[in-house]
């Protein structure tokens, strides 16, 4: 029984020390350690000829909206998440019965104007922190297809 316990203690301390000064990998997934550092970013879904329950339709359907409190940890992490929306867009355009449409993203620097200071002292309560980034996705819905009127023959089988 001691030497179960003694085996338990010492796979205790081998896994303890694993961490290094940041504590056991993977806890900040679950919550549980120190918060990483990313990058923050909005999203924008902008197109000319884009209804407004379309649009709020394609954010419902983006990842990368989702992810947006998933700080990425950096440029080439928000890349691959704006690529991997592209054919979520894409059939979400298509659910709606917008075949022929085209989505595209960029990614943008945000303005330095409104940026929270980097001094905690220039900080005020009324000056919220801004995204570094927009990802903006720029979607082209095309024509709406629509079904004709559907007709079913039901003919008696040839004797």
């Amino acid at each position: 029984m001691s030497s179960r316990l003694a085996l338990v203690a010492l796979i205790g301390l081998i896994l303890a020390g694993c961490g290094g000064r940041k504590g056991f990998p993977g806890l900040e997934d679950f919550g549980l350690g120190p918060p990483r550092q990313g990058i923050s970013y909005a999203v924008t879904i902008d197109g000319t000829a884009l209804e407004k329950d379309l649009q709020a339709y394609l954010y419902s359907a983006s990842e990368a909206v989702r992810l947006a409190e998933q700080l990425p940890a950096n440029i080439l992490v928000l890349r691959r998440r704006a690529e991997a929306d592209l054919p979520r867009l894409q059939a979400a355009l298509r659910a709606r019965g917008y075949y022929a449409g085209s989505v595209s993203y960029r990614l943008e620097p945000a303005a330095l104007e409104g940026r929270m200071a980097a001094d905690p002292a220039d900080r005020t309560a009324a000056t919220p922190p801004q995204p570094a980034f927009q990802l903006i996705f720029d979607v082209d819905p095309g024509p709406l297809y629509r079904f004709g009127a559907r007709r079913i023959e039901v003919r008696e089988p040839a004797d």
